[in-house]
């Protein structure tokens, strides 16, 4: 998964774990996982959600969560090079 954020630089953590800033590259969570995901950068809102599994090894689904409750708000597909591409636009506070 290609993760990008405008602005870039926002850091990620990842199920719980710091693993850098964007731009930057995840492995497809596997199985029924599902990463629990938190954007972070100054001067914008938090961001937070999951990314998980979709219908098919061709589709990740990623749902943000706001005050406990989540709603789907991309389904990524499988491009040509075999990766996915998540760009997220964070608030400004």
């Amino acid at each position: 998964i290609r993760l990008t954020s405008n602005p870039s630089r926002a850091t990620v953590e990842v199920d719980g774990f710091y693993v850098g800033c964007t731009p930057l590259m995840l492995a497809s969570p596997e199985g029924d996982h599902t990463y629990e995901v938190k954007l972070r950068v100054d001067g914008h809102k938090p961001w937070q959600g999951r990314i998980l599994r979709g219908p098919d090894l061709q589709h990740l689904d990623v749902e943000q969560v706001v005050e406990g409750a989540s709603a789907k708000i991309a389904e990524l597909e499988l491009d040509a090079s075999g990766r996915f591409d998540f760009n997220l636009s964070l608030e400004a506070e």
